[in-house]
Parts: C-alpha cells; structure tokens; sequence
C-alpha cells in the first residue's frame, strides 16, 4: 500500500503537482465523480450483481468537465482479469494489482459487504486516479432494486407493501407513498381505504417502479404497449425524462430514435436493458 501510494505521488509531481497537494486532489477528483447523479449508485448495483467475482468497479472521464456524466465508462473487472490478465498491466500499475490482492484476500474484507471501486479522469494528454477501497454495500440500494424487479415480474400486494416500507425508511421527510396514493385513485380507480396498498394493477407497479428507479437517479427503460391512436409505436422502446408537466396523467418517454411522446403509465412497462445505468441530465 505504501508503495501504491509513492507510486502515485512521484506520477502527480511528474504531472506538475506537489506532493503536498496529492491528497486534496484526490478528493476533488471523487468530487467530480460524486457530482453526477446516480454514478455512485450504478456503480454500487453493478458490484453487488457481480459480487461473486471479486470485481473492481472502474469509472472513466475522459472530461472533467462532463458534469451530466453523459460521457462517463464504467466497467467490471472481475478478479480473472485484475488479478490475472496482462491486459490489466496496460490500464494500472503492478503495485495497484497488488494492493488489490492484499485487501480482497484480507479477513475484514467481505463480498456481500464490501466492494472496489477506482475512479480516473483523463485530460488531454494527463490522467487522474484514485483506488477507493472498502467501500460498503447499502441495503437501501440494492434492495430498492430487487423490489423494482419484483414489481415488473407481478403485481403482488406484498411487493406495493415493500415498496412503501423501502420509501418511508430511505426517505421519510419525502412525499412518495402520498404521491403513489393520490395517482392510484386519481388516474387508476383504485377504490382502497386510504393508507391501504392501491388495488393491484401493472400500471401502479410501473409508477412505483418509476419513482424508485428515478429516486436513486437511474434511466427508466419502458416498452409501449396498448396503444390506440399510435398504434404504430406500440413495441418501440426508450426512456422515461420526466412527468409530463402540461397533464400529470402522463409522462414524457424518449423514444430510442429520439421521438419524444407523452404516454400514461397503462401505455408502458418498465423493462430491463443490461445493467442499471445513472441518469444523465
């Protein structure tokens, strides 16, 4: 680790940095990172989906202006590749390989726990890095997403009542359930006692999953279905931007070919399109 460390020190003076300066750009590096709503997120979900692989989570900024993380790369590199492949040598150090094997194969470090991640901005002909390790999986992350999957797969009164329970403990001063209440009666029908679980339809599912997904600031990937007067896009694919703000009833999808429509929640259902990816602006 301490040779990991002079390592990067001696290539930040190289750079025109001063060794007394090398920490606090690294933390204005994570900054940059941090900015970027949903990065850390995508990040945390793709490590705890491949988490019996011992992965690094790797992400790239080819700008560091690139505020709306549009251009950011985030990879996987299980432990086949960081700890054996010789492509690894290419991209970082061979101290870096070894740190990595020392804290993966130390006792405190735990998979369903723990993970790695390593951030680095590349400027023109300069490149910034830093190896974050440790870092801890929340529940409030992942099984926000384990119940968006339930919601998509049925429409099961215990899976509006996790829901609900995850909204109240992952953020209690904010309105979601209240939000889920009112669009269930209002655009739904739902006939259910107030503070109960709305009647169960797809279209709700689709809603809450929604506003899970854009809580922890990922793209929402829909398919159309049921169309009557746009019959024609009925099976095209795209992203939810935002509710429609001219009829709350509705919300504006991005079509794949860049089609923007205003469709209701009955109209789509929430798909799956390789991993979770953050939300760019």
């Amino acid at each position: 680790m301490r040779r990991v460390h002079d390592t990067e020190v001696a290539a930040f003076e190289a750079q025109g940095g001063q060794k007394k300066d090398y920490n606090q750009d690294g933390r204005d590096l994570v900054g940059i990172f941090s900015k970027i709503t949903g990065l850390s997120n995508e990040m945390e979900v793709l490590a705890w989906k491949h988490r019996s692989v011992s992965p690094v989570i790797h992400a790239t900024l080819s700008q560091s202006d690139d505020v709306d993380g549009s251009g950011v790369l985030v990879e996987m590199m299980p432990r086949s590749f960081w700890a054996e492949d010789p492509r690894y040598l290419d991209f970082f150090s061979a101290d870096s390989r070894e740190m990595l094997r020392y804290t993966f194969d130390e006792s405190s470090f735990r998979s369903d726990e723990h993970y790695m991640i390593k951030y680095t901005i590349k400027d023109q002909d300069t490149r910034r890095e830093t190896m974050l390790a440790n870092c801890c999986f929340r529940d409030s992350i992942t099984h926000g997403v384990e119940i968006v999957e339930a919601l998509t797969a049925a429409t099961r009164a215990e899976d509006l009542n996790d829901a609900f329970a995850w909204f109240e403990k992952t953020f209690p001063s904010a309105r979601a359930v209240q939000w889920i209440m009112e669009r269930s009666t209002s655009f739904h029908a739902s006939a259910a006692p107030p503070g109960t679980v709305p009647f169960l339809a797809q279209a709700i599912n689709t809603e809450v999953a929604y506003l899970i997904l854009h809580s922890l600031g990922f793209e929402i990937h829909i398919r159309l279905h049921g169309l009557q007067g746009a019959a024609h896009l009925n099976g095209r694919e795209g992203v939810i931007r935002c509710e429609d703000p001219r009829n709350r009833e509705r919300f504006m999808v991005r079509l794949d070919d860049g089609t923007q429509v205003s469709v209701r929640a009955l109209n789509f259902v929430h798909i799956r399109r390789g991993e979770y990816k953050h939300r760019s602006s």
